[in-house]
C-alpha cells in the first residue's frame, strides 16, 4: 500500500475476534478486513 500503516503481530484467533467486534460496531472499512496473499509466504 503507497500510503503510511502500521501493523500489529496477532494470532490468526485474535485477528479474527478483532475483525468480528469492528464489523459487529458498524465500522465502515475502505479495505474489509482479509488475508492477504493466503497460503503464500507473508501471509
Amino acid at each position: 500500500m503507497p500510503v503510511r500503516h502500521f501493523g500489529a503481530v496477532l494470532s490468526m484467533e485474535q485477528w479474527q475476534a478483532a475483525a468480528d467486534k469492528l464489523k459487529a460496531a458498524g465500522i465502515d472499512f475502505i479495505i474489509e478486513p482479509h488475508v492477504r496473499f493466503k497460503g503464500e509466504v507473508g501471509e
